[in-house]
């Protein structure tokens, strides 16, 4: 019988695992085979701006130091790979069996500026291709090897449905809402990962698998003449995107770029941890997002938001980064994966997504066994549909314990589970989070230890509500940019060179450096935010508070 939905249940369940069968592997996803007249590479990216001058000081510094910056030391690899063994590296069957059929993607990716010929690599790394949606092929880059050379990158501040939910409209507001609209704007940055250069010796970690300098018809690289017989390396001339900084350069890389537009001066700036974006009388009527290669823009009146994408093209044009698939939605449209409506003033999940996840869901219920990793992929799609309202997500519990304890091989399903995906099934349709939502003066504390549990009420003035409930509690903590061996070492009271290494003793031997610091590494790259705002004390007062639970557990831990 059809209902009107878009999706039958089981062409849901199969596009939420994007191919995959569910009785497969995990992660054995469909790969394309090789077909040059398929592959869909970029015409010409050699005239594209170097990473490194494209983001503020502090970011491009990174990559002008590099080695002492980003890499871990040797001994630090050589560690992991004792303890992980050996790193992955996969290569197309064809491109690693015939090497005439390889030159000839080499040739192509030369000339259009994406690699460049070597003689020094540092890493080998494997390529191959997925499918596109129009049956063109993608080419993927195997970082796997590469990536376990470098420290993790630090953070940066995005946008989902969690910072899209979180828009209000002030009290300022509510003499002229049935008037307002919110117009918005959005662009791609086309091929921003091809186009974003890097310079000098980083790029000899990604260099594709070396070949013969004869099926490439060179006798000479990077100034030195090479036999015919002589194997040469293709480095990749720009940021992988597997490359685990690759995100991290990009997304600095637009957000100066857009920071710097003049009609954006005075705009907010939208992200998931930051405060929400409030519309009101007295504050600036705009905002904007960069996601990596996704900007957007918003403003309550149209023909701003036309300047701005108008100032953004010419801007990003001129430093070789180009602005493609550029639309302007006059009372909301599609956004991120999501529906923010300008008229209705509320953002909501697109009913196509709405339709998928419920319709999968209802597929995936029916079977008695299913693997864990399957679980992971449903609560992944879930996650991303209840970040809007994040509520919603609470009722997933004995679904992460199936997913860890029976991830590669179908089991029977746990009723708790069963229900914990019907409850989020009848919850999906009050995902929806309206701009113009009260703040509650009725505020909650709860704690618990390992005997007991309590809450307590105060009742606050709303601007004082809203005032701390604007702030994310995520935003405290910060993972910094510089390397965690400088910040143990030094925290532990070991000197370090300019070259970043521990100074050697009065004896000309190397300082001992102990276990425990070396074992955490990682742990000194948190940092709290110096000027992150704390609940102001007064409103913390016991005088302010009544406790109206407080009841010992009814079991142990045991």
């Amino acid at each position: 019988m059809n209902d009107g939905s878009a999706f039958e249940p089981e062409e849901a369940f199969r596009s939420l695992l994007k191919g995959r069968s569910p009785y497969g592997e995990a992660g054995s996803a469909s790969l394309a085979p090789f077909s040059d007249s398929r592959l869909s590479l970029p015409e010409r990216v050699g005239d594209g701006p170097f990473v490194e001058d494209c983001c503020a000081e502090e970011v491009s510094i990174l990559l002008k130091d590099f080695e002492h910056r980003m890499l871990r030391p040797r001994e630090e690899v050589e560690a992991m790979a004792r303890i992980r063994g050996t790193v992955g590296c996969h290569v197309d069957p064809v491109l690693r069996h015939n090497q005439k059929v390889y030159a000839k993607l080499v040739k192509r990716s030369l000339a259009c500026g994406l690699t460049s010929l070597t003689l020094q690599c540092r890493c080998e790394i494997g390529l191959f291709f997925v499918w596109k949606k129009n049956k063109k092929i993608r080419l993927i880059l195997d970082c796997r090897r590469a990536n376990q050379y470098f420290y993790d990158p630090p953070s940066v501040e995005l946008l989902t449905g969690e910072g899209l939910g979180k828009i209000e409209i002030d009290d300022n507001c509510e003499s002229y809402i049935s008037q307002l609209s919110v117009s918005l704007g959005v662009a791609d940055v086309s091929d921003c990962f091809h186009r974003l250069r890097l310079r000098g010796n980083l790029k000899h970690y990604f260099c594709w698998p070396a070949l013969r300098a004869d099926l490439l018809g060179v006798t000479e690289v990077e100034g030195r003449p090479v036999a015919l017989s002589q194997m040469v390396w293709p480095a990749n001339g720009s940021l992988p995107m597997a490359f685990i900084w690759s995100l991290y350069f990009a997304q600095h890389a637009n957000f100066k770029r857009m920071k710097e537009l003049r009609s954006l001066e005075d705009a907010f700036v939208l992200t998931d941890r930051g405060r929400p974006w409030v519309i009101s009388k007295d504050v600036p009527s705009s905002a904007f997002y960069v996601y990596v290669d996704n900007l957007g823009v918003f403003n309550t009146r149209t023909p701003e938001v036309e300047k701005v994408l108008e100032e953004a093209q010419e801007g990003f044009n001129s430093c070789g980064l180009q602005l493609h698939e550029i639309e302007i939605f006059k009372t909301g449209g599609p956004m991120l994966g999501l529906e923010v409506d300008g008229q209705r003033l509320e953002t909501r999940n697109t009913l196509q997504r709405f339709d998928k996840i419920r319709r999968g869901i209802e597929a995936f219920l029916r079977r008695k066994k299913v693997a864990g990793w399957v679980v992971e992929v449903l609560v992944g799609h879930a996650t991303f549909y209840g970040l809007v309202r994040r509520e919603v997500l609470s009722v997933f519990h004995t679904t992460y314990s199936f997913i860890q304890k029976e991830y590669f091989k179908p089991a029977v399903l746990w009723t708790s589970v069963r229900e914990e995906f019907l409850a989020f099934v009848g919850l999906m349709v009050l995902v929806v989070a309206p701009w113009d939502m009260e703040w509650s003066p009725a505020v909650y504390a709860t704690d618990a230890s390992l005997t007991g549990y309590g809450v307590a009420r105060a009742e606050w003035l709303t601007s004082e509500v809203a005032e701390v409930g604007r702030v994310s509690e995520r935003r405290r903590w910060k993972l910094g940019a510089e390397k965690a061996r400088s910040h143990a070492l030094t925290a532990a009271g070991f000197m370090l060179g300019e070259d970043g290494n521990v100074l050697k003793g009065e004896d000309g031997c190397p300082l001992e450096v102990p276990q425990d610091v070396r074992e955490d590494l990682g742990a000194l790259r948190w940092t709290a935010e110096a000027d992150f705002p704390e609940v102001p004390v007064p409103l913390l007062e016991g005088r302010r508070w009544e406790t109206i639970m407080a009841k010992k557990w009814l079991f142990g831990d045991g």
